[in-house]
């Protein structure tokens, strides 16, 4: 029972962005050094995957204009409020993750996410009380090995 397909190079960048989720989850939750600007890692990881979709893979283009137009409508919403007072770069290493995932699990991904947040906003503002901006790194870490596990399952 196998319900998602991915690519060579989307199997490589869902491993790039867990192991750059976890340093950066590790470093907001231990205060390490870590804890700089990642913008623009994400936007330079969601350029080649823009290139990608669309330059190298130009016969799926039903495919593309879906997941980049769900991206765009999720950077819109996201960037231009100030939603669950999430920080800047989560917003954009959501936008980086949806990049990287088919369809069925870029929406498993945004429900979970903001599922999550949702649900867990005042314990993440009483452990993070330092700043006005939530940062969720760690929710969107777990979130997307959630929807990787749903999707797989979801024929």
């Amino acid at each position: 029972m196998e319900g998602i397909t991915l690519l060579d190079i989307q199997l490589y960048g869902i491993f790039f962005l867990l192991g750059a989720f976890t340093v950066k989850s590790l470093s907001e939750m231990m205060n390490w050094s870590g804890r700089r600007d990642m913008s623009e890692l994400w936007l330079i990881f969601l350029l080649g995957f823009i290139i990608h979709d669309t330059v190298l893979r130009p016969y799926r283009i039903r495919y593309s204009v879906l997941k980049w137009g769900v991206i765009a409508a999720v950077a819109l919403f996201f960037l231009y409020k100030d939603v669950f007072f999430i920080v800047r770069d989560d917003k954009l290493a959501l936008m980086a993750a949806m990049s990287v995932l088919p369809p069925i699990a870029m929406f498993a991904l945004l429900g979970i996410y903001v599922l999550s947040v949702f649900l867990f906003k005042r314990r993440l503002r009483h452990t993070f009380s330092h700043s006005r901006m939530i940062p969720t790194m760690p929710v969107l870490t777990t979130a997307l090995i959630m929807s990787l596990l749903i999707s797989y399952y979801i024929p």
